[in-house]
């Protein structure tokens, strides 16, 4: 069974009932805004990302921290990759700067070998 919003326009005694009602149930998927009332009533999340479809065991709170959890350490990982990215893109250009000062060298000393 798919229930969509289900909580919205209710007075708090009516969410209250439903909240109670849909814990005795199972087998449900539950669309809401209202994280608070997600909270209560699911034991799952299911997460449709870009790139993948995640299921998680837990309410939303817990989904959110582990998200949150995720994101920050791919910030991280982000972060270290541009710093590495960099630094070898400055070690590239100071290798090819003493390549073309060495092959200058070379010719210079070409010049004054024949000379």
């Amino acid at each position: 069974m798919l229930i969509d919003e289900p909580a919205n326009h209710l007075d708090t005694e009516t969410r209250n009932n439903l909240v109670q009602y849909l814990n005795k149930k199972s087998g449900f998927i539950l669309v809401s805004h209202d994280r608070i009332f997600l909270d209560k009533v699911v034991d799952h999340i299911i997460s449709i990302n870009n790139t993948n479809i995640d299921i998680q065991k837990g309410n939303f709170s817990s989904w959110q921290e582990n998200k949150n959890r995720q994101d920050n350490f791919e910030l991280i990982q982000n972060e270290k990759l541009i710093k590495d990215i960099n630094r070898l893109e400055i070690a590239s250009r100071n290798t090819a700067n003493w390549s073309n000062k060495i092959e200058k060298l070379n010719i210079i000393l070409q010049i004054l070998v024949q000379v």
